[in-house]
């Protein structure tokens, strides 16, 4: 059983913090338990040497031999995108977590790149910059995806906004006629205004089977929504996309109880909603430092 967990990381101020803080929780609750797997941290070329070994340092030298930076050659807009189109779109947010050209990048990658990525592996686990485990896991999710024969571990549904997913659902339908696949699968709230909400995994954190994702019929599904350009046009991010993929395929999936947060929460909890976004309470969280946290043998 070959296993990794996967980051995306990027050479931006907060982002940096988050990520040392994030590693610090995955070596107190999971890695010190089990250290034999891996961890991959993709990053744009920008993340350079220097930041890498910054990175390294803060890592108790038992563990750095488990962290591989890989550099990513094709982390941008692909040539089939209308640029105007998507800079119109840009300009225009209907809500104000639209994002930028980066997210979108992002969603695209967790969505349709980064399974032929690490192929060479048998499960992953996918972790953000901003990803915190609070607690021990209950149990291995490696241990448990592999001898109970899941495709799929996530810890949290929720229903995401219907703006950001603006032809998802009739797209998929159209497909699934088109290939004898039941949509009846896909779970959805329709509200009085006949607005439909995707109920979806939170996928910041999930465990999944590789192979599930190189599935050709998976695969074209995939291709179908990304020549759309919708990722880009319309928002349309990778957790709507996992689920839909994950339901209509008949993944067989669990929810794994876990104390997990992402920063937004944490910062509350420990600052205040008013200090969330100011970096000077970033720099103060930063100083967390498990190089003297006993709890890490």
């Amino acid at each position: 059983m070959k296993c990794v967990i996967v980051y995306l990381v990027r050479n931006v101020f907060e982002s940096v913090i988050n990520l040392k803080n994030s590693i610090y929780f995955l070596l107190k609750n999971y890695l010190q338990y089990y250290p034999q797997y891996q961890v991959i941290l993709f990053h744009e070329p920008n993340f350079n040497t220097n930041l890498q070994a910054e990175i390294l340092a803060g890592v108790p030298y038992l563990y750095r031999e488990l962290f591989i930076f890989k550099e990513l050659k094709n982390f941008a807009v692909p040539d089939f995108i209308d640029k105007e189109r998507l800079q119109k779109s840009l300009r225009n947010p209907p809500i104000p977590w639209w994002r930028n050209t980066g997210y979108r990048n992002m969603c695209r990658f967790y969505s349709m790149q980064i399974h032929e990525l690490i192929q060479e592996y048998d499960y992953y686990m996918r972790l953000d910059d901003d990803s915190f485990l609070e607690q021990k896991f209950p149990k291995d999710p490696f241990s448990l995806i592999h001898l109970e024969n899941l495709d799929y571990i996530y810890h949290e549904e929720h229903f995401d906004c219907h703006i950001c997913n603006e032809g998802l659902l009739e797209t998929t339908k159209d497909y699934c006629g088109q290939h004898n696949l039941d949509f009846a699968k896909v779970d959805y709230l329709t509200n009085e205004l006949k607005v439909k909400y995707i109920k979806i995994f939170y996928n910041n954190f999930h465990v999944s089977r590789v192979s599930f994702w190189l599935q050709e019929n998976v695969k074209t599904y995939l291709n179908r929504l990304d020549t759309e350009g919708n990722i880009y046009y319309k928002r349309w991010g990778d957790a709507p996309i996992q689920t839909l993929a994950v339901k209509i395929f008949g993944a067989k999936t669990y929810k794994m109880e876990i104390e997990y947060s992402k920063k937004i929460q944490r910062y509350a909890q420990f600052f205040g909603d008013k200090t969330v976004h100011n970096k000077k309470w970033l720099t103060k969280y930063k100083d967390i430092n498990y190089k003297e946290d006993i709890s890490i043998q």
